[in-house]
């Protein structure tokens, strides 16, 4: 059965495994090259009990256009520990579906668990992605139907939360 995680107030819950991903821990980060990035430190739950952790590099970027502004975060999957781990989670709670699509569904639940944190300064637009090169070292297929962006990147997720207009007094 395809795992469905659905937005669940700061979380997202799939009632099939009664799995719930939390809202994630975010805190700076360097990396050994001295770059600032964001982990996102992520915690999968059954029934209270912790049975899986990631924690993911990301990025912060702002797009201004003629409709306004963007904020964009970006979360790398691409790392072998993480998608393991993932394919570990899988293995956890029985899932029978193709690896691939179960790493985009986790991976489009991780940035959904952001859906209610709206901004009144900015849309926000969360997006998940993971190099080519990392899939294929571990033997998963990239969809045909994937997004693949610049310097051999592929889309996984993407939500958009749109600007709240401030309330008139």
């Amino acid at each position: 059965m395809p795992i469905e995680f659905r937005p669940d107030s700061n979380s997202a819950f799939d009632a099939s495994s009664a799995v719930r991903i939390s809202f994630p821990r975010v805190l700076p980060a360097t990396l050994s090259d001295g770059s600032e990035v964001i982990e996102y430190q992520y915690t999968f739950r059954h029934d209270g009990e912790r049975i899986a952790s990631l924690g993911i590099f990301g990025t912060e970027a702002l797009a201004v256009h003629e409709n306004g502004r963007e904020r964009i975060y970006t979360l790398d999957l691409s790392a072998s520990e993480i998608l393991n781990s993932i394919i570990d989670f899988k293995e956890e709670i029985g899932n029978k579906e193709d690896v691939s699509a179960f790493i985009r569904a986790v991976a489009q639940r991780l940035v959904n668990v952001f859906s209610n944190q709206p901004s009144i300064f900015e849309s926000i637009r969360y997006i998940a992605v993971a190099r080519i090169d990392s899939l294929n070292q571990l033997g998963i297929a990239t969809p045909d139907d994937s997004l693949k962006l610049r310097d051999g990147v592929v889309l996984l997720a993407s939500l958009l939360v749109p600007q709240k207009q401030a309330e008139a007094r």
